[in-house]
């Protein structure tokens, strides 16, 4: 792991003994990158005898033998009497024969003690030589051509699997990537971008993300009436307020309402009835909002919307919105009603906590005109400070 940070590229390892599986393996280490920085490393382990299958699949005539070899000089693979040369060492010769551009040819005696021309060529930069022995006695001319025309099938073959190191490493780190953001995106309250992945433990990060989200989600609406909570709306409420920060032709509305005659709703008929009237409530203001505006249960029988409207018609939008929902709650009957404050923010002066606090006191203020009506206030504008 540590040559794959050093080196920010997949690394192959040399031959060695796996501790699980007891067989020859080795592993390739695969950097997952975050923003070009190497962060993680994944290894995946493989048993060389995949490796010769690989190599007695070529065609290659009677008497021919080929060799793979790592960078510390031991067979991987061969493919004639692999039981007995894999994990033996090769004459330093063929390693350092072994061109990078160009298979390299030399003399050489094999294991068998049979003097052979050898064409070796190395697989990328990993370090491992690939030898292809024929027999001196059955060399023709056309057999360097032969041997040139492997080699260049090698150099394809190593080519492939480069390549295809290149893109497991990129998309890994792709989906590094997409599942920190959508971590963070989690941790700070947003709506996580979880895609589809091709790794098995990243999609169970994405399911955990899911339900995380979920139980996040749950924890933040009101159990009864299904609408956002205080900490849910203020934070729905907050998006608006920067929104119309940032322009300048927005005004900011808040409206503040409460329940009249819910007391009494309690006491003649229940809390059953009562919860009853405060669902139909919920589903009042959910109906009367945009999408993009926030709505909320601030707890008891007070509910709150927020909402960002051109400057010119915010005033008229927020009084429609006030005195349909005090029409359609008259409408539940039993002598509900309510009474709602509206508060309009001065044009590129947002400011939701004062709004908020305006809003309830506006609401009092029509309680005290005769209930089941709504009151509008105005924010001034709060004078910069010279210098500020």
């Amino acid at each position: 792991s540590q040559e794959v940070f050093r080196l920010n590229r997949p690394v192959v390892s040399g031959l060695f003994r796996g501790t699980v599986s007891g067989e020859d393996v080795v592993a390739l280490g695969v950097p997952l990158r975050v923003r070009r920085t190497p962060v993680f490393a994944v290894r995946m382990i493989t048993q060389v005898k995949h490796y010769g299958d690989i190599l007695s699949d070529q065609q290659v005539p009677a008497g021919w033998t080929i060799t793979l070899v790592d960078s510390g000089g031991y067979i991987l693979a061969r493919t004639r009497d692999a039981a007995i040369f894999v994990g033996t060492r090769v004459p330093g010769a063929l390693l350092t024969g072994a061109k990078a551009d160009e298979p390299g040819i030399m003399d050489a005696v094999n294991q068998e003690g049979v003097p052979v021309r050898v064409a070796a060529a190395r697989v990328g930069d990993w370090g491992w030589v690939v030898g292809v022995h024929v027999p001196v006695k059955t060399l023709r001319a056309p057999v360097r051509t032969n041997l040139l025309y492997l080699g260049a099938g090698m150099a394809v073959c190593v080519l492939a699997g480069m390549l295809g190191a290149w893109w497991l490493s990129r998309r890994l780190a792709l989906e590094v990537d997409l599942v920190s953001s959508a971590s963070a995106a989690l941790a700070c309250g947003d709506e996580p971008c979880i895609q589809p992945t091709l790794v098995q433990e990243f999609r169970q990060v994405g399911s955990s993300l899911r339900e995380a989200r979920q139980r996040g989600e749950m924890a933040q609406l009101d159990h009864l009436t299904g609408l956002p909570g205080r900490g849910k709306f203020l934070h729905q409420a907050a998006r608006l307020a920067a929104q119309c920060r940032e322009d300048s032709a927005l005004r900011l509305a808040v409206l503040f309402l409460d329940l009249d005659g819910f007391k009494q709703i309690n006491d003649l008929y229940g809390h059953e009835r009562g919860d009853e009237v405060l669902v139909r409530t919920a589903d009042i203001l959910a109906a009367e909002v945009r999408q993009g505006d926030a709505v909320g249960r601030m707890g008891g029988d007070e509910f709150i919307i927020c909402l960002a409207a051109e400057g010119e018609h915010a005033r008229t939008t927020a009084e429609g919105v006030a005195q349909r929902v005090i029409s359609r709650v008259e409408a539940i009957g039993q002598g509900v009603g309510c009474s709602v404050g509206v508060v309009l923010c001065p044009t590129g002066q947002p400011d939701l906590e004062r709004a908020i606090a305006a809003s309830d006191e506006a609401m009092y203020q029509a309680k005290h005109a005769g209930k089941n009506r709504f009151f509008v206030r105005e924010l001034p504008l709060i004078a910069e400070t010279p210098g500020m």
